[in-house]
């Protein structure tokens, strides 16, 4: 178990653009250590909730075999197109944190940044279909969440690199 630990600890991706380590509280939304929110921990987390349980052999639950439908990693899939929509480049990237959506949704906005600056390709439009991403890019809003410090590394990237460019939503077609 400490050798997967230590693999998942090694094979976290570090970016360039992060130049503090910050301490963050996951457990509240502002990334803020409060009382209300290690109580909510400890009472979600940390008690005993064994006789809530519902008796029954849930163990055979496990043996069962089905594919397995999570693998605990996050997929970023970017494509390049030109102007009129012809298609350039392309590459995916897998990461294995655990992480909320939005968060993997950063990140790879953050990896395409990284990505597409060496390619000297002038003025660029981020299009993502994950509006909270876009709409916090945009907002002047800070706080200590692991979201918020990745949205912060875009940003100055954004700034550094992307003049004329833009972030922007799109929605996603349906099928």
């Amino acid at each position: 178990m400490r050798e997967k630990v230590v693999e998942n600890i090694v094979n976290t991706p570090l970016y360039p653009s992060v130049t503090e380590d910050r301490l963050i509280w996951k457990n509240e939304n502002h990334g803020e250590y409060s009382a209300r929110s290690a109580y909510r921990f400890c009472v979600q987390e940390l008690l005993d909730t064994s006789h809530f349980k519902v008796q029954g052999s849930w163990n055979l639950i496990w043996k069962l075999k089905i594919p397995p439908k999570l693998s605990n990693r996050v997929g970023i899939g970017v494509c390049i197109k030109d102007d009129t929509g012809t298609f350039i480049l392309a590459k995916t990237e897998w990461f294995t944190p655990v992480c909320e959506v939005h968060v993997g949704e950063t990140l790879g906005l953050l990896s395409s940044m990284e990505w597409v600056n060496p390619l000297h390709l002038g003025p660029i439009d981020f299009e993502l279909d994950a509006k909270k991403v876009v709409d916090s890019f945009s907002s002047t809003h800070q706080d200590v969440t692991e979201f918020a410090m990745i949205i912060h590394n875009c940003k100055t990237i954004f700034e550094q690199y992307y003049v004329n460019s833009s972030v922007e939503f799109v929605r996603r077609p349906s099928k």
